[in-house]
């Protein structure tokens, strides 16, 4: 179900409907109120954030383990910032937690700081990993490390029943971390080259450089791309010299040409 508010969506899933009435049957209902308007508030506190910094939020997805806010355009301001719009959510929490004791609040802001796709904690992880890696290679790294964390919450769902009877959130939330894990992956790299390919002229970045063998595959560099720096590569020759360098355009614009399997040789021959 879907509702649109001046360009403004948000989707409800039906699998957020069946949560509420399994907990109101539960007799959780006043615990669902608390737990919605937390999570609001907490996603509020993402798009707000990022309006502050010139980034307009696009819809709203309402999903049984919460709300998630679409922003487009992330990748256009800076590492810091783009990490206060992804801490604004927890951050709301924990102030809930601090200033009422609310026990709701404390779980939400532990289980958002997980290492997980799509959670606030993964999405963290992923751009610090992406500065100090590249954008791609950090993208391996985090689907793999939220595929191992989603793992073991599915797994310890199978203990939670025994513990505390028919409650059966743990399974839940894992099965569905571990469904979502492959569209964020695809989404994430996605949206790295689409920013890679339009870069924004308002925003000044470093020039990070590198010196590689003209028989070094273009993956290879590729992967060591980044939102927060520029990449330009100089291509050693034989006799340990420099043959030239290939600008990160250029080597977009190769492999959007050609495809990816070619070497660092193959691009400065086709520029010369």
């Amino acid at each position: 179900m879907s509702f649109v508010f001046k360009g403004f969506g948000v989707n409800l899933k039906p699998s957020f409907f069946v949560m509420c009435v399994l907990l109101v049957l539960l007799g959780k209902g006043s615990e669902l109120c608390i737990l919605i308007f937390s999570v609001t508030l907490h996603e509020g506190a993402h798009i707000l954030t990022a309006a502050l910094f010139g980034v307009r939020a696009e819809s709203v997805t309402v999903t049984p383990i919460g709300q998630q806010a679409t922003i487009q355009g992330l990748e256009r301001i800076s590492f810091f910032r783009r990490m206060l719009v992804v801490m604004a959510g927890p951050g709301v929490n924990a102030a809930l937690w601090f200033l009422f004791g609310s026990r709701i609040n404390l779980a939400l802001f532990i289980f958002n700081m997980l290492p997980v796709y799509p959670l606030d904690g993964g999405r963290m992880l992923h751009y610090i990993l992406g500065y100090c890696l590249g954008v791609l290679r950090a993208n391996r790294v985090q689907s793999f490390l939220s595929r191992a964390v989603a793992t073991a919450i599915f797994l310890l769902g199978f203990i939670q029943p025994v513990l505390y009877g028919y409650n059966v959130s743990l399974l839940c939330i894992g099965l569905y971390l571990i469904k979502i894990n492959k569209r964020e992956y695809i989404n994430m790299t996605f949206a790295f080259y689409r920013s890679v390919m339009y870069r924004s002229d308002k925003k000044v970045l470093t020039v990070r450089s590198f010196m590689a063998g003209g028989n070094i595959g273009l993956k290879t560099l590729v992967y060591r791309l980044g939102w927060d720096y520029y990449t330009v590569v100089y291509v050693r020759d034989p006799k340990g010299g420099c043959a030239g360098s290939i600008s990160e355009e250029e080597l977009i614009g190769y492999i959007m040409r050609r495809n990816i399997n070619h070497s660092l040789k193959d691009v400065l021959n086709d520029s010369i």
